[in-house]
């Protein structure tokens, strides 16, 4: 799992707001903070604006995405039950 900011990674305040958001959930894989160059949406094709929530099986097949469109197929709130389902195959 890693999980993507998007954050300005040259404003430590901004770092600072990152590390101890992941630290309070008890985040324990990677995050990258986005450089900011092109527009995150845009550059990682990001449907609906974020959050945005990829899910790739064990053989690293992409089996659904999340989003916060409202008209999205798999909403955010059903990541949880998705995850368990893959974890059973």
């Amino acid at each position: 799992m890693i999980a993507i900011s998007n954050d300005d990674p040259d404003a430590p305040e901004d770092v600072a707001a990152v590390k101890s958001f992941l630290t309070r959930q008890g985040a324990h894989f990677d995050n990258l903070i986005y450089n900011g160059k092109t527009e995150l949406v845009e550059e990682f094709n990001v449907p609906g604006g974020l959050p945005f929530y990829e899910l790739y099986d064990r053989q690293g097949k992409l089996r659904y995405t999340f989003s916060a469109d409202p008209d999205a197929e798999h909403k955010i709130a059903d990541a949880e039950t998705r995850v368990k389902e893959l974890l059973e195959e």
